[in-house]
């Protein structure tokens, strides 16, 4: 459960965070619009917090703008993840999250800001076939079995 406690210790070290993209500015959502978060950035600059910018989607080789993504779920399970037109991109985000939790380990990241009900950053929401779900996203379920701390953008502002 994040703190405010908790939240201004990990704000207060040395070692970078990692933030979707978007959530910096950076226009790399599906509808090629980016979806900056000023009390995020403003908190990451109060306390000269470095940071890391990923983007899972298009790490996956995904362009922007694209079709949006959907995990599918069988027996409680993602079993595929398809974009609007049908294509699988299964394999490409299984290898996207590798490369994100390979990316959070070397450098030694201690906390990550996600963008809440995304199918890929979703920390406690996510889309999936039939709409948003109280699952995380599928990167973030990677990130989280590691035992990152994750949150959201949504959490920041609850808890500031």
């Amino acid at each position: 459960m994040l703190t405010p406690d908790l939240l201004e210790t990990k704000l207060k070290t040395p070692f970078p965070c990692m933030i979707s993209a978007c959530l910096a500015g950076e226009a790399c959502r599906y509808d090629g619009k980016e979806k900056l978060n000023h009390p995020v950035m403003d908190l990451l600059a109060k306390y000269q917090k470095p940071y890391l910018l990923f983007c899972p989607e298009q790490q996956a080789g995904m362009g922007v703008p694209r079709p949006p993504i959907r995990q599918h779920v069988a027996n409680n399970k993602t079993i595929e993840i398809l974009d609007k037109n049908g294509r699988n991109w299964t394999k490409q985000m299984e290898k996207s999250a590798h490369q994100c939790l390979l990316f959070a380990k070397q450098n030694q990241v201690d906390l990550v800001i996600f963008k809440e009900k995304s199918p890929s950053c979703g920390v406690k929401f996510s889309v999936f076939s039939h709409g948003v779900q109280p699952r995380p996203g599928f990167v973030a379920r990677q990130l989280l079995a590691a035992k990152f701390l994750l949150i959201s953008e949504e959490e920041i502002v609850s808890v500031r």
